[in-house]
């Protein structure tokens, strides 16, 4: 079959599953809305798998305005109204503009000749993940994140002669992501943790003791870090000899700092401060609550503004034409335009696909000993939060948690603390969750078939990972 016979062929494959799959009868409780939901979830999918990632989403959220569930104004408004959307269009702009002038260049030059990490390749590799786990726990969380160790990557691989698509590249870049997302949940008063503690305590009653939550997920989240670089290195066997020869390389040049990098290295700092600023400031001040108020684009568009209006050599800082122009990956703005509807579709009460995940699960994790039960239950985290909202998931799990977990004798708290850290492992599908969605739209330097077959393996590993060792120390804690 040639390659355009393949392509239209998967293409009919799309469109059978967004159209057709939901004239098949529903398995109660979905509703026939929700297995019209359900199909074309799993028809962008494969079509983001096989054709591409535009015009499938695009696909998607046409073919959900034909459910009598959200109207297509109101499609709209959640794919591309929100926070996210222009947030993601103005820090993809400025982090182009860092990467542009350098400063990722610096900076990766700065770390690979540090003198602990000088000719350790996989140190090197370590410590750019944990270097993007602390500013996602202390920044701006993922995204940001993930873009500046994204940013500083480029920089290693050009470095360092490693190509697009190849093993290391790949690997890194979603460790990276990884890591970012790991930060989500580090403290239980920040990000998706906030709902997810609240939900908790609405269920039980209880309010969880912050010492001991930040005493599971911050080491657990360095372990699971440290544990994909040993994946990487004996598992996947990954190359890194020009990694070490680049060390001894850089090692032996003036690394000097040019004007235009200052300028991008100050670009850079001053995105992480503001970022911090928020969570590092008393709540009340007046800074604090004017951060607050402006949300993630609003912070994004004062740093833009500034760096547009501030001209160095009779020139703009920030040219936003040409950087918007070279630096949004359109590919992860539309992945996430659809995935802003599709994750809320999912889970409605008029789609019944909730109380279909509750009707099997039940008894699946129903009669088994108590580590057994553990075991299940992150399992099925694990595996769920990579085809649907990792938020919704934890909840609908953590509601099974803790109506079961009183007749087997199991400590509720100490299992969904490592449910809330499971389901951030969400990388597997673009549908994962948003930051998935930005992995996937990576498509300059990473292929979706690696995403599957690198992120599959390491998600169930590190899951093993938290059932063994985390069953052992959260119950210790609690």
């Amino acid at each position: 079959m040639s390659t355009q016979s393949k392509y239209y062929f998967h293409t009919a494959i799309v469109f059978l599953f967004v159209f057709g799959f939901g004239f098949l009868p529903p398995l109660a409780p979905i509703t026939t809305e929700g297995m019209k939901v359900a199909g074309i979830f799993i028809g962008v999918i494969y079509g983001w798998s096989t054709v591409g990632m535009i015009w499938p989403s695009l696909l998607g959220l046409f073919a959900l305005g034909f459910v009598d569930i959200m109207p297509m104004a109101q499609l709209i408004s959640v794919a591309f109204g929100t926070d996210i959307f222009p947030f993601m269009l103005l820090m993809f702009t400025v982090m182009k503009l860092v990467e542009s002038n350098g400063a990722g260049e610096y900076l990766a030059n700065r770390i690979l000749t540090i003198n602990f990490l000088n000719g350790r390749p996989w140190l090197f590799s370590f410590a750019i993940l944990a270097g993007t786990y602390i500013v996602s726990v202390m920044a701006g969380g993922p995204f940001v994140a993930a873009i500046i160790f994204w940013t500083i990557c480029y920089s290693v691989f050009n470095k360092t002669g490693y190509k697009p698509y190849e093993k290391y590249p790949t690997l890194m870049i979603i460790g990276v992501m990884f890591s970012a997302c790991l930060g989500l949940v580090a403290f239980p008063f920040k990000g998706n943790s906030i709902i997810l503690v609240k939900t908790f305590t609405q269920l039980t009653g209880t309010d969880i003791d912050f010492v001991k939550y930040t005493c599971i997920t911050i080491p657990l989240a360095i372990l699971l870090i440290a544990a994909y670089i040993l994946i990487c290195r004996f598992l996947f066997r990954t190359d890194v000899s020009s990694l070490r020869s680049a060390n001894e390389l850089i090692a032996r040049e003036d690394i000097v700092l040019t004007k235009t990098q200052k300028i991008a290295l100050i670009i850079l700092v001053s995105v992480v401060i503001i970022m911090m600023l928020p969570s590092l400031l008393p709540a009340t001040f007046f800074l604090t609550k004017w951060l607050n108020m402006l949300g993630l684009s609003g912070r994004f568009a004062v740093i833009t503004i500034a760096i547009s209006i501030i001209h160095v050599d009779g020139k703009p800082v920030l040219d936003f034409r040409q950087m918007a122009a070279n630096g949004i990956m359109w590919d992860a703005m539309f992945l996430s335009a659809f995935i802003m509807p599709i994750s809320s579709l999912l889970t409605a009460d008029a789609t019944g696909i909730k109380p279909f995940l509750v009707k099997i699960l039940s008894p699946i994790l129903l009669g088994h000993a108590s580590f057994t039960f553990v075991a299940l239950v992150l399992i099925l985290g694990s595996v769920l939060t990579n085809l649907a909202n990792n938020g919704v998931i934890c909840i609908i799990l953590m509601s099974v948690v803790v109506s079961l977990s009183e007749q087997l004798g199991i400590n509720p708290t100490a299992l969904c603390v490592l449910l809330m850290l499971t389901v951030q492992m969400a990388l597997v599908t673009p549908a994962a969750s948003p930051f998935a969605a930005i992995l996937f739209g990576n498509t300059s330097w990473i292929k979706a078939k690696d995403i599957y077959r690198y992120g599959t393996i390491m998600i169930l590993l590190c899951t093993l990972i938290v059932i063994i060792l985390g069953y052992f120390w959260s119950f210790f804690i609690f």
